[in-house]
């Protein structure tokens, strides 16, 4: 009988094992289309209580040479490394605004499903950013990356 139970217990063990929740994504990260070396060199993202209609400000972030290096491709410029935590996440609204364009973009509904995946045999698995509302136009994200056009 006490096998039979040790049994039961290590099938159970590994059959709920198959299946692991995923971790959150690190964030998107910003590519600009049709703009400028000197129109990116400087972005002041402002982050707001998600769902607020960008009336609780929660923090500002200049971001510079110093914290992102974005590098030319074609006709847009994506980030290619930075420092920190600043990559724009799903749990809050987003501001961006381009000094040097005059231009702000409003980063709303960041959609980030919570999904399981099979775990058995990787280290794990990762959520993924699938879209968000830019301005007011709800748009499809791939690779973690939204694309802003001038």
């Amino acid at each position: 009988m006490l096998r039979l139970l040790f049994l039961f217990a290590s099938i159970v063990a590994l059959a709920s094992c198959h299946n692991c929740v995923c971790a959150p994504s690190d964030g998107l990260g910003l590519g600009m289309i049709s703009f400028d070396s000197t129109e990116v060199d400087t972005i002041i993202t402002r982050k707001f209580q998600k769902g607020s209609n960008f009336s609780q400000l929660i923090d500002t972030l200049q971001w510079d040479k110093s914290r992102v290096d974005f590098r030319k491709h074609t006709d847009t410029f994506q980030m290619a490394s930075w420092s920190g935590d600043i990559l724009l996440h799903s749990q809050y609204d987003y501001q961006v605004f381009i000094p040097a364009a005059n231009r702000t973009f409003n980063v709303a509904e960041i959609n980030e499903p919570q999904r399981m995946d099979e775990c058995r045999g990787k280290v794990m698995c990762v959520n993924r950013i699938v879209s968000v509302k830019l301005n007011t136009t709800s748009t499809a994200i791939q690779n973690d990356i939204l694309y802003l056009k001038k």
